[in-house]
């Protein structure tokens, strides 16, 4: 009903979708939930990137919601779809944060010397093999650029764990959301790289939905 209508209601907000992004889903506001939560712990002046944007719901929806806990938010969305740019630039005309925000259409990371404070991603975390067994309004209508997570479904949580370190500032964290029966994997992935803190939270269903760990 959503990329009919062209507009999908998310964290209290209306955002713009349609064919060629995903539908932004009740789990995902775990993720917009648990990063409110550390907000004293983030600097004033704070730098996000939300790559794997999509719609552009997490980082729209973060950048609203921390500035109005007192923080002075620069935002940078990425994504490698040039389609689902389209609807994250009509979602930032929408809530007036052009000034404030940059788009990139890249596969994870802005070639960019400076670096975040926040990093989050909600990539594609489907096990390839799997995909043609999902629900038809998903595996039919939703876009395989935004599904297809590799043979394991971890692929893309491997290179964020393994390069988000050196895209961080000191003292930042990072926010994935993922499978439900995919957390000890994510666990053991950062644990692997290095990674500090790290904390996972249930979703509204009670199944662990979001990985939050720290760079020190």
């Amino acid at each position: 009903a959503a990329y009919i209508i062209g507009r999908h209601g998310f964290y209290g907000r209306d955002f713009v979708v349609g064919q060629g992004v995903l539908i932004p889903r009740p789990d995902t506001e775990t993720l917009i939930e648990q990063v409110i939560k550390r907000s004293a712990d983030l600097p004033d002046k704070l730098r996000i990137l939300d790559t794997f944007t999509g719609s552009g719901c997490i980082g729209i929806t973060l950048a609203l919601e921390l500035t109005r806990t007192g923080h002075q938010v620069e935002l940078d969305l990425a994504d490698i779809s040039a389609e689902a740019l389209a609807y994250s630039k009509s979602n930032i005309n929408a809530y007036s944060l052009n000034e404030s925000t940059r788009i990139h259409q890249t596969n994870v990371w802005p070639d960019m010397p400076s670096k975040w404070d926040l990093i989050t991603a909600n990539p594609p975390y489907i096990n390839r093999g799997l995909i043609d067994d999902l629900q038809p309004e998903v595996s039919v209508k939703e876009p395989m650029l935004a599904l297809d997570g590799g043979a394991d479904g971890l692929d893309f949580y491997r290179v964020i764990y393994s390069q988000a370190a050196n895209k961080l500032n000191p003292s930042g964290i990072i926010a994935c959301e993922h499978g439900f029966d995919q957390a000890e994997s994510i666990r053991q992935i950062a644990n692997e790289y290095g990674w500090h803190n790290i904390y996972q939270y249930n979703d509204f269903g009670g199944n662990p939905r979001v990985t939050i760990c720290d760079k020190i």
